[in-house]
């Protein structure tokens, strides 16, 4: 008070009256109190006005110190000099201005306006990006599906070879099994034949799976986008999964 900081001199004879009366000392409660009523006639307060609604991520800061969100729109005690007032929001043009705060008794009230969108913002706001042409959009978005395509037909035919590899094994070994004419064997032949059949199950199924692999891969390579996509008109292509077969028809 003595050194002209109304507000922290208010402030503090309000704490000691709290303080004071809390312990049971009415008489050093009351006096602070007085002198704190004896302050609020030449506190100088700030009212800081915020539009509505406000933009996200918005901070105030008063000579460098944020400004706690529950005081904006409240009129605050602030000490006699000058304030720096500065609103900042991600994206926002940053808006500055100062308060000569040193008339007692003043009422000083400061609108932030809404503030403006930042010149990168504006670069990269996507209402100001020219947008691409839908077939390089397509080709771009879908450049992936080509190798994918490749490489799953690759993958399918090395499968295949290695079912038809193991198809050949089990025929070999199972006419090799030790039996007659009349399919009589030993106990070596009869687990050779064994052996044989499930070779041949294994390299069924791998052919099956070779096959839906490959012939995914040769769909997807073939629907592939390419820069003659927008002057002619994609092929049809469909696939059919049959218990012991499969096919694949090409529409041009």
């Amino acid at each position: 008070e003595k050194v002209g900081r109304t507000a922290s001199g208010w402030a503090g004879f309000r704490e000691v009256s709290a303080l004071a009366r809390n312990e049971g000392q009415t008489d050093r409660a009351d006096d602070a109190q007085r002198r704190a009523e004896a302050l609020e006639p030449r506190l100088i307060k700030l009212l800081l006005v915020i539009p509505s609604p406000a933009p996200a991520g918005l901070v105030i800061t008063r000579n460098g110190e944020a400004v706690p969100e529950p005081l904006w729109g409240s009129s605050v005690p602030v000490d006699p000099g000058s304030y720096t007032i500065v609103a900042e929001a991600t994206g926002r043009r940053r808006h500055e201005v100062v308060v000569d705060a040193t008339e007692p008794g003043a009422q000083l009230r400061v609108e932030i306006p809404t503030l403006a969108l930042s010149e990168a913002s504006d670069a990269t706001d996507p209402a100001t990006l020219a947008a691409p042409k839908s077939d390089e959009g397509a080709a771009s978005s879908n450049s992936w599906q080509a190798p994918l395509g490749i490489a799953s037909f690759a993958v399918g035919g090395a499968v295949a070879l290695g079912a038809g590899a193991l198809a050949i094994a089990a025929k070999a070994r199972a006419n090799a099994a030790d039996c007659d004419e009349d399919n009589l064997c030993s106990s070596q032949g009869v687990d050779d034949r064994a052996s044989a059949r499930t070779m041949g199950d294994v390299a069924t199924v791998m052919l099956i799976a070779g096959g839906v692999v490959g012939a995914a891969g040769l769909v997807i390579w073939l629907t592939a986008p390419s820069e003659d996509d927008a002057e002619t008109e994609r092929s049809a292509l469909s696939l059919e999964l049959h218990p012991t077969a499969l096919s694949l028809s090409l529409r041009f």
